[in-house]
Order: structure tokens, then sequence, then C-alpha cells
């Protein structure tokens, strides 16, 4: 079982009670699962997609700047300034850091 089911077997509780918590357990446990393959998948796509010029689609973007994000910079967004060495254009990306 889990730790929540391990910490009260030795609890005297109904058995209507133990059977929810045993299924918020499994809830939570699938809950934990698909939360790290979302974490996964994200930083995939943000590892793939910070440099890759949206122009030329290559990966040769140069980070020239970083600042924080106009509207959500309070929250940790910064905006990532780059200048692609193949077309020699700018973009930018947002970045949660």
């Amino acid at each position: 079982m889990g730790i929540i089911t391990d910490i009260l077997k030795d609890i005297p509780l109904s058995s209507v009670l133990r059977e929810r918590i045993i299924e918020q357990e499994k809830i939570m446990t699938a809950q934990e699962s698909k939360i790290k393959f979302l974490e996964s998948q994200l930083k995939t796509f943000q590892s793939n997609n910070l440099k890759s010029c949206p122009y030329c689609n290559t990966d040769t973007g140069i980070l020239q700047d970083r600042q924080r994000h106009k509207l959500f910079g309070e929250a940790g967004v910064f905006t990532h300034i780059y200048k692609c060495s193949n077309c020699n254009k700018n973009y930018d990306r947002d970045v949660n850091k």
C-alpha cells in the first residue's frame, strides 16, 4: 500500500473510511505519475523550442538579452531575446524560471 495506509494501519477506522483513504491514495498516485510525465514533456518541449529560430527553423539562436516579462514578470517569467546566426533575425521566447 501507500504511505498513508501504512501510517493508518494500526489506527481503528471504519471500513468505509479505510476504503475512501485507499481510493484517494490511488488517485494521488495516478496524479503524481501524470505530473511527472507532463513535467518531462514540458522540459523536452522547452529544450527543443527555446533556441529554434521561427524564421529558418535552425537551432542557431544566440541569447542577446534577458528581461522580465511585461505582464508576468512578477510570477518569474522572463523574455529571452535571441539573434539567429543563420538568418540574422531577432526573436524572443518566454521562459518560466
